[in-house]
């Protein structure tokens, strides 16, 4: 089969250029030893440092294109590649390695040989000229990295202008020992291939330069050309299309179909890789563009959200454009960014992109020199000429570019995700299922069994037969109730488990997530999404769970309706369309009901949890009234919206009934007319209307079950908040980690910036700092200044936009987070105290430690005196969030438990704000003397607490502005200097 399959591939690529430029013997000499290589998921395609001895064409799968950024020696992801794709032939084509690939999902490639392949290329010119000017993004970013780094252009935004002088690259191969004579005189040409002494990589060609011919070497030199403009860093050039800090760019980097010649690229039954989404109308469109978006990002979108605000802005008056769909783009997640492009350049254009053509946004799915392939919410997916293409604009092409983030979340709970559960606990289930299926029996049993007492014994006066029939009846009823009961007992079992289970992922993920997320959201929001989870466990594991098995046994019973009369069984189901036609009519009013219900729930929950967690100042500033009057406003709307959507359960729950009864009754007439007729008996009547209850019953439940069905998807929906964000790292990623060793206290901030919001201002800006192992740091500055955000940075709280930390010389990204963090310990102002004993708080990180570590621990805190002046010492209770002790009480508690897990790294963030003077005066010499050999970041106004440190740093509008000893800075007469004045120090 493989090897029928490999065969197709070859005969198909084999017909195509430049492959068609070959000789049937040479083709067979090419693909002879051909075959196909699976990588797995991370797996290394191509490596960096070396020439690989093969080609691979992807067939399947994806890779992920790396370079090196120039200014931090990092690996960056440049480009992707999929099937069809050729990678490998620009390293053997300058003799120099310059691609790196690797697998971001499982990919299938041929395997073509790399000697082969040269030979083929220096003996066939057709074949050879289709390589000669065919760019690769990879080849044309190591030159210009060369280039850029050889001219000395180190400032900031340098390397992203190296990405757009690659992006723009030409390509060429000339020949040695001739005139070199430029194509373009507006772009620089600069040597590619590698081993020439006489011309390194990235040596800059004048007209009319010769280039010796190295001794033994059998390939022509390629040489790379670039923009003159590109090539000269400008700050404007950070609003171009090519700005790679807002993305990473890509080009064609010789690896499209049609350049290749590998396979007929685009075919249209390969349109079922991009998703297809219809809409007509200016909100329909908008829509299906953004769910095309998000399902080609694999990322989850809530259409209601997206309507409303589309229709508020419609009902404005405002026009739908470009600014509109990248804000909507970064509502769902995604990065986005606007940007322009000149119309001749639009093949290098990074994909997928959102654009107006005629006033109808469209995506491009994939573009290369010939044709690209859009997606029109009112067309479906076209492919269009870059001819045709370009009457659509003038000379350039806005644009919307929405590319995935660590931080993006992804689509992925839903019913799929219940699937490893019900796996489980399979065989528990199959229990339930057969002891319903015999009590099931059983009770069919019931209803043959009266007809029997009806028909014969009551018309023949068999007194013995009845005796035996009513035994037999109670018999059954017995097993049918004892089988019942064991089911309810397995099935209580089973969904306590599967409860057990599934609480325990959600709060698991739940706990995982970045802090980021966490700011973002009210408490009570949070808690009321939580408490859907007991919304889906009640309806899958009680609801739908019996709801499946009794339409399952409605089936059978509808077969024996059907052998005892036919006519009887279409009148029984008569009503049935018309339940049906209302459950259809009445569910999508139910639904936004719910929605409604739900979203008022949470406000009320959300207001109510907020003030009971700041009673002390709605006591202390007297606005009870005002907090009762803001919950009562949220709880009336709460109790409306429950009430409109009880009110329409009820009313569609009593037309079903009201049904259900006319159907019972019909039954009787009709029933009772075939016997007068003689084609029915009594018993036969009497035994079919038992049994007709039995299928109409879980029929016309099936209201009652779509709507539970509609509340547990708004639950999903909801939950799904929770689960399909991104963990802070997943398992996987940060087991691949190495641990971080002891920590010796080392710590270099390396041109560190971070901003909360993409298009904000930068809370830390561009700081450099170094701290020797055991310095005692002070960290001082005006409220906002960066201190805190710069110090939650370190243990990775946050993660720098630009630049690195490293502690000990290990860039913290790259070490296992967990062992980063049990390393640091980190006091913040308002540490949260828990509800048990002080002894028990302060041994909250380390149950195990003795009485003697929790008093030593009180001691260097300064809390030891002030515990054992408490009624019970140690053992005293705390109140929830500790509200029975003072600020400072709680503080110096909070530290003991610090002190106590002994870190590597302390920071204290502003942890003494609550003392007295002379308190946090002596905890700060505790500190330093128990600190000896350990490094203590300090966050602190009151700046006589860190006249002795080693190191102080002043912050100012998150730029690192000052830094040396309290004499230094004082000397300097700046900042510090200042403050130290305004106190009165």
């Amino acid at each position: 089969m493989q090897k029928d399959y490999l065969e197709k591939i070859v005969k198909s690529v084999s017909q195509q250029n430049p492959y068609a430029h070959l000789s049937a013997e040479e083709s067979n000499l090419l693909f002879k030893d051909s075959k196909l290589i699976k990588f797995s998921i991370g797996e290394i395609v191509l490596r960096p440092d070396e020439i690989s001895s093969c080609c691979y064409l992807l067939i399947s799968g994806e890779c992920r294109l790396l370079v090196r950024d120039p200014s931090t020696d990092e690996s960056i992801t440049i480009d992707r590649r999929g099937s069809g794709q050729l990678l490998g032939w620009a390293s053997l084509l300058r003799a120099g390695p310059c691609e790196w690939a690797m697998a971001t999902n499982e990919t299938i490639a041929l395997q073509i040989d790399s000697a082969l392949f040269l030979n083929l290329y220096r003996s066939n010119e057709r074949f050879a000229s289709f390589f000669e000017s065919l760019s690769n993004l990879q080849e044309s970013y190591l030159v210009a990295a060369l280039v850029c780094k050889d001219a000395a252009f180190k400032k900031l935004g340098w390397n992203e202008d190296v990405k757009q002088a690659a992006q723009l690259a030409k390509t060429l191969t000339i020949s040695f020992d001739k005139p070199f004579t430029p194509p373009d005189s507006s772009y620089l040409w600069h040597v590619s291939s590698n081993n020439i002494h006489t011309h390194k990589p990235g040596t800059q060609l004048a007209p009319d330069e010769l280039i010796p011919k190295p001794e033994g070497f059998l390939l022509k030199c390629r040489v790379i050309g670039f923009p003159k403009a590109k090539l000269v860093i400008s700050n404007e050039a950070s609003s171009s299309l090519l700005n790679s800090s807002a993305v990473e760019h890509e080009d064609l980097a010789g690896a499209s179909l049609t350049q290749l010649g590998i396979l007929e690229p685009e075919k249209l039954d390969n349109f079922q890789k991009y998703p297809v989404i219809y809409g007509k109308g200016p909100i329909k469109e908008v829509l299906a563009v953004l769910q095309m978006i998000a399902e080609f990002n694999s990322v989850p979108i809530k259409r209601d959200v997206l309507e409303r605000i589309l229709e508020d802005r419609l009902t404005r008056e405002k026009p739908i454009n470009l600014q509109l769909m990248a804000k909507l783009c970064d509502l769902i997640g995604l990065k986005s960014t606007i940007a322009n492009v000149e119309f001749q350049h639009i093949s290098n254009l990074e994909v997928p992109s959102i654009l107006f053509i005629e006033n109808v946004p469209n995506i491009l799915f994939s573009i290369n020199h010939e044709y690209a392939v859009i997606a029109c919410p009112r067309l479906g997916i076209k492919k269009i000429s870059l001819q045709e293409l370009s009457t659509f604009f003038d000379d350039s092409v806005d644009f919307v570019l929405a590319k995935r983030t660590d931080a993006t979340p992804s689509s992925q709970f839903g019913w799929s995700w219940f699937t490893p559960l019900i796996q489980k606990y399979k065989k528990s289930l199959i229990l339930v299922f057969v002891a319903s299926l015999f009590a099931q029996m059983f009770a069919l049993a019931i209803p043959l069994l009266i007809q029997q007492i009806i028909d014969k014994v009551l018309a023949q006066g068999n007194l013995s037969s009845l005796n035996v029939l009513g035994t037999t009846m109670i018999v059954l009823a017995l097993f049918q109730g004892f089988l019942m009961g064991l089911r309810t007992f397995i099935f209580v079992d089973t969904t306590d488990r599967m409860d057990l289970s599934l609480g325990s992922a959600v709060i698991d993920r739940l706990l995982s997530l970045r802090l980021s997320f966490f700011e973002k959201r009210p408490v009570g929001e949070l808690s009321q999404r939580l408490g859907e989870l007991g919304t889906i466990r009640s309806f899958l594991t009680g609801t739908a769970l019996v709801s499946v098995l009794n339409i399952i046994f409605a089936v059978i019973y509808l077969i024996v309706m059907i052998i005892y009369s036919p006519l009887l069984t279409a009148v029984a189901l008569s009503t049935l369309p018309i339940y049906v036609l209302m459950v259809i009519f009445v569910s999508p009013i139910y639904k936004g009901l719910i929605r409604k219900r739900a979203v008022a729930n949470a406000k009320t929950q959300s207001h109510l949890i907020e003030v009971l967690g700041g009673i002390q100042t709605v006591k202390a500033q007297h606005f009870e009234v005002t907090a009762r009057w803001k919950w009562q406003d949220r709880y009336r709307e709460s109790v409306d919206q429950g009430f409109r959507s009880t009110a329409l359960a009820a009313t569609s729950g009593e037309i079903g009934k009201f049904l259900n009864q006319v159907g019972s009754l019909l039954v009787l007439w009709v029933g009772m007319w075939l016997i007068l007729k003689g084609e029915l008996t009594l018993g036969q009547l009497i035994a079919f209307r038992i049994i007709s209850g039995m299928v109409l019953g879980p029929l016309m439940q099936l209201s009652t079950l779509y709507q539970g069905f509609q509340a547990v998807q708004l639950s999903m929906e909801r939950l799904s908040d929770i689960i399909d964000q991104n963990p802070e790292l997943s398992r996987e990623d940060d087991f691949k980690q190495i641990p971080l060793p002891s920590i010796k206290g080392s710590i270099r901030f390396e041109n560190v910036s971070f901003r909360f919001k993409k298009e904000g201002p930068y809370q830390v800006d561009n700081v450099s700092l170094e701290i020797n192992p055991g310095d005692f740091v002070g960290i001082v500055g005006s409220s906002g200044s960066g201190k805190s955000t710069l110090m939650k940075l370190l243990p990775r709280l946050y993660d720098p936009e630009i630049g690195r930390i490293l502690i000990d010389d290990y860039d913290i990204s790259k070490v296992n987070l967990s062992s980063l963090r049990r390393q640091v310990g980190i006091v913040p102002q308002d540490s949260l105290l828990f509800e048990g004993t002080i002894s028990e708080n302060i041994a909250l990180n380390d149950p195990d430690a003795t009485s003697e570590e929790i008093i030593n621990a009180a001691k260097i805190a300064c809390a030891h005196d002030f515990i054992m002046g408490l009624g019970q010492g140690y053992a005293t209770p705390l109140s929830e969030r500790g509200s029975n002790l003072s600020g400072g009480q709680r503080q110096r508690i909070a530290i003991a438990r610090t002190i106590l897990s002994n870190p590597k790294l302390l920071i204290m963030d502003e942890a003494t704000s609550a003392l007295d003077y002379n308190t946090e005066r002596q905890l700060c010499l505790n500190l330093q003397k128990w600190c000896s050999g350990r490094t203590v970041l300090f966050i602190t106004h009151r700046l006589s607490s860190i006249r002795s440190s080693d190191l102080i740093c002043v912050m100012d509008s998150g730029c690192l502005v000052e830094k040396g000893t309290h004499a230094s800075l004082l000397s300097q007469g700046g900042i510090y200097s200042a403050l130290y004045s305004q106190q009165g120090e």
